[in-house]
């Protein structure tokens, strides 16, 4: 899928190679094209994948947070302790 300038989705007719040309599955004849799966996402699902990817990123920066703040207080107790 490609995202337009009006910000409507239009389906490619012919698969996009994703990588780096020459090495992919298609190409070396690893993979035939007619096997594989071909999706077809509605702008719904494209909305809800979208938030769910933001809802698993946000998870992963309150995690790093939360380590970070944990280490800051961490040396900022070692600091007082020190003589």
């Amino acid at each position: 899928m490609m995202r337009r300038k009006d910000d409507k989705f239009k389906v490619l007719e012919k698969p996009t190679i994703i990588g780096t040309l020459k090495l992919d599955y298609m190409t070396l004849g690893l993979v035939d094209e007619e096997k594989v799966l071909k999706y077809e996402l509605m702008i719904e699902d494209g909305r809800r994948l979208t938030k769910e990817y933001s809802r698993v990123l946000m998870r992963k920066h309150r995690a790093r947070q939360v380590v970070e703040s944990t280490l800051l207080r961490m040396k900022k107790e070692a600091i007082e302790a020190l003589p």
